[in-house]
């Protein structure tokens, strides 16, 4: 049964034109009854796709990459971090965590990047040691140039670098360092600057730039992600200081009474890079650059959709933004996903299966939100809430109700 409501404007005492404004009130009032309407619907569609995906992935077998993918997908849309899957596949990956250091099979940084995530969304305080073997294992798999790539290749190609594995490989690396493990600044420096060396003329990003250096969009959101995930690495804390302008010496007292208490230096401590030599502004144009880029082809046809859309989902949760360019990309993401969602719950497309449709809730979830702090707010000093010199105060302050 439908239900229609009429809502009649009430005349203002002492206006002629109640009417003319109530009237376009009532309007808006509709309109805003049917976009919740539609927004509710919209919000039931993707919870019910994330339920029969989450349904899909617990069917299947899980081992190798693949499985640490689909686990980690899993506890991002909810599932219970103790699920046996989960811990089945965790201690998977601590078996390739020896004394000889970490193991990988032939998936190799893809595999390193994944495992890594999936330790530090389970517990990275228990598997922090295991996450410093496999952070070593990236650190020391860094090519020369910056970037990462297929072992096999990686002597042939020292100055060469793939977009998507180099993706993974730092992927791995925050998640590490989110669990409190050491990476050497140095390696973020040179993937930024691998990454600012081989952005293409158009502001994209190629699969392997001495390929032809033709942008797509995979690649570009790929290597827009990463330097934003390097961004947060080196300038996370605002603007450094600038060491040639010394600021005022600290106080030694505060109010006459407490005195500062400094700690002896300890000698036998090396001396690490604790501050990045990298332009700031190179690396925010680069992004920026990026950045557009895809909003100027967003959606743009692709083989691999899934993985498409979870590397633009990374890109706005670390860029803050609700669009990229004029596209409402979580919008427009989910509604292509949802439609070419299969019956059993799956995704296909370029990427098997299971990965296709672990990206696919990584997408839906919005999973790198999760990871990151709410960002702080400033309160309103006026319209928030408090009436200043009288600014909101009704005319007749004998009908004011205190409550």
């Amino acid at each position: 049964m439908s239900h229609m409501v009429i809502i009649m404007p009430l005349p203002l005492p002492g206006s002629k034109c109640s009417s003319l404004i109530a009237a376009p009130l009532c309007v808006a009032l509709l309109v805003s009854v049917f976009n919740a309407t539609a927004w509710c619907a919209e919000k039931a569609g993707v919870a019910d796709a994330i339920k029969r995906s989450q349904a899909y992935l617990l069917k299947q077998p899980k081992f190798g990459p693949e499985g640490t993918l689909a686990c980690y997908a899993l506890i991002k849309s909810g599932i219970d971090k103790q699920h046996p899957d989960v811990l089945k596949q965790v201690q998977e990956i601590v078996a390739k965590c020896r004394t000889d250091g970490y193991q990988p099979s032939h998936h190799y940084n893809y595999e390193a990047g994944v495992d890594a995530m999936l330790l530090e969304a389970v517990d990275p305080v228990a598997y922090k040691p295991q996450l410093q073997l496999i952070a070593s294992f990236l650190v020391a798999r860094q090519l020369p140039c910056g970037g990462w790539f297929y072992p096999s290749d990686e002597r042939g190609r020292r100055n060469e670098g793939d977009t998507s594995i180099t993706q993974y490989a730092v992927l791995g690396l925050w998640a590490a360092s989110r669990a409190g493990v050491e990476v050497p600044i140095e390696v973020w420096e040179k993937t930024a600057q691998w990454l600012i060396q081989f952005q293409c003329p158009d502001g994209g990003f190629a699969y392997h730039p001495s390929e032809g250096r033709i942008s797509t969009i995979t690649m570009t959101a790929a290597g827009t992600g990463t330097l934003l995930i390097i961004r947060r690495e080196l300038f996370n804390h605002g603007e450094l200081a600038d060491p040639s302008r010394p600021g005022p010496a600290p106080a030694t007292r505060r109010f006459g009474v407490l005195e500062r208490v400094v700690d002896e230096p300890k000698p036998d401590v090396p001396k690490v890079k604790t501050n990045p030599t990298l332009s700031k502004s190179s690396l925010e144009k680069t992004i920026k650059d990026g950045v557009q880029w895809s909003g100027n082809h967003f959606g743009e046809r692709t083989d691999w959709v899934t993985y498409y859309y979870y590397g633009i989902e990374r890109v706005a949760a670390l860029a803050n933004v609700e669009k990229i360019g004029t596209h409402d990309w979580y919008d427009e993401g989910a509604t292509e996903l949802l439609k070419r969602q299969l019956p059993d719950g799956s995704w296909a497309d370029n990427a098997k299966a299971v990965p296709a449709t672990s990206l696919a809730i990584l997408f839906l979830t919005k999973a790198t939100s999760t990871i990151l702090p709410k960002p702080k707010t400033r309160p309103a000093l006026v319209g928030g809430g408090l009436l200043v010199g009288g600014r909101g105060l009704p005319y007749y302050l004998n009908a004011l109700q205190v409550k």
